[in-house]
C-alpha cells in the first residue's frame, strides 16, 4: 500500500512538473521575458490587475511631483495560449498598492501630500417598487411626515400611492460602496493602500481616479546644481496567496485524468504552478505561493517622468 500511495505521488510530481515545464514554454513563446529594465514594467497577470505610474518630470523650478497611479482589476482568464494545458480564471479577493522609495535615491515622500482620507468609490443603484408594495412605502412615508422627518412633498406623493390610484412606480436611489480603501505603513515604512470590494466576492473596475487623485507628492532631494540623475519610485501591486480567487479550473494532459483526484487539491496545485511560472518569468516570484499567507507580487514599474 505504501508503495502504490509513493507511486502515485511519484507521478502526480512528474505531471505538475510536465505541467509548468509545458506552460513555461507557452508562455514563452506568446509573451517573451520582461524584465524591469526592458521596460520597466514587470507583470506577471495582466489578464487580473494592470498597473501603471507616472509624474512630472523634476525640474529647477520643480521640486516636487504628484504621484498617479492607475490600477484596474478584472477576472482573468489563464492560459487560453494554444497548446496550454490548464486554463482557469483568476481574480483577486483583495489588493495593496506599494510605493517605494529605492535604497539611495534622493527622492522622499511628503507626508503631508498623502491621500489618507481612505474614500471608497461608490455607485448609485435604483429600485423599483412594485404596485404591490407601493402601499407599504406610502404607509411608512405619511409615518414619517407626521414626525417631521420627510418633506411635504414626499408625503403627498406617498399618500398618492398609498390610495393605490397612481400608475407610477416609485423609484429608490441608494449609493452603494464598489470598494474600500484604506492607507497604512507596512512593516518597512512604504506607503500602501490596501483595496477590498465591498460586496463582491472579486476586485472588478478601477478604485480611484488616477488624474484627480494622486496618491502623495514626490520630493526630488538631490542638492541644487547636482549632475545626478533624477530619482525613481517604484510601485507594487501585491497580494497574500490567500486572495487569490481561481475558478473553473480545466486541465487539458496526457495522462492527467488517470491519476485521479482523491484530495480535491490537484487541479489547484496545477492552477498554482500555472502562476508561479508566470510569476517566475516576470521576475515576481520570491516564496512559496502554496502558502495562504505568502505576499506574491503581481505587478512592478518604475513611475514615468512625463
Amino acid at each position: 500500500m505504501y508503495r502504490g500511495a509513493r507511486s502515485w505521488i511519484l507521478q502526480l510530481g512528474a505531471c505538475f512538473a510536465e505541467l509548468q515545464s509545458a506552460h513555461m514554454a507557452d508562455y514563452q513563446r506568446h509573451h517573451g521575458v520582461r524584465t524591469l529594465n526592458s521596460d520597466n514594467r514587470r507583470r506577471a497577470l495582466a489578464e487580473v490587475a494592470s498597473l501603471e505610474a507616472w509624474h512630472e518630470s523634476f525640474t529647477s523650478s520643480r521640486k516636487a511631483a504628484a504621484l498617479h497611479v492607475d490600477v484596474s482589476f478584472d477576472v482573468g482568464r489563464i492560459g487560453g495560449e494554444e497548446g496550454s494545458g490548464v486554463r482557469f480564471r483568476l481574480a483577486l479577493r483583495r489588493a495593496e498598492v506599494v510605493v517605494i522609495i529605492p535604497p539611495g535615491e534622493p527622492a522622499s515622500i511628503d507626508p503631508t501630500s498623502v491621500s489618507r482620507d481612505n474614500r471608497s468609490v461608490k455607485v448609485s443603484t435604483q429600485k423599483t417598487v412594485s404596485s404591490k408594495e407601493k402601499r407599504e412605502v406610502g404607509a411608512n412615508a405619511l409615518l414619517k411626515a407626521d414626525q417631521h422627518l420627510v418633506k411635504g412633498r414626499l408625503a403627498a406623493k406617498a399618500f398618492y400611492a398609498l390610495g393605490g390610484k397612481s400608475q407610477t412606480l416609485i423609484k429608490i436611489a441608494e449609493n452603494a460602496t464598489a470598494m474600500r480603501i484604506r492607507h497604512k505603513l507596512d512593516s518597512e515604512g512604504n506607503h500602501c493602500w490596501t483595496i477590498e470590494p465591498s460586496a463582491e466576492q472579486a476586485l472588478s473596475g478601477k478604485p480611484w481616479s488616477a488624474d484627480k487623485a494622486p496618491r502623495a507628492k514626490v520630493n526630488d532631494d538631490r542638492p541644487k546644481g547636482s549632475p545626478s540623475l533624477a530619482p525613481s519610485v517604484r510601485v507594487e501591486l501585491r497580494c497574500r496567496r490567500e486572495d487569490l480567487l481561481i475558478t473553473d479550473i480545466q486541465i487539458d494532459r496526457p495522462g492527467w485524468k488517470a491519476l485521479g483526484d482523491p484530495f480535491g487539491r490537484n487541479k489547484e496545485l496545477a492552477a498554482e504552478a500555472v502562476i508561479r511560472t508566470r510569476l517566475a518569468q516576470a521576475g515576481l516570484l520570491t516564496g512559496d505561493i502554496s502558502d495562504p499567507f505568502a505576499m506574491i507580487t503581481v505587478s512592478a514599474t518604475i513611475a514615468e517622468p512625463i
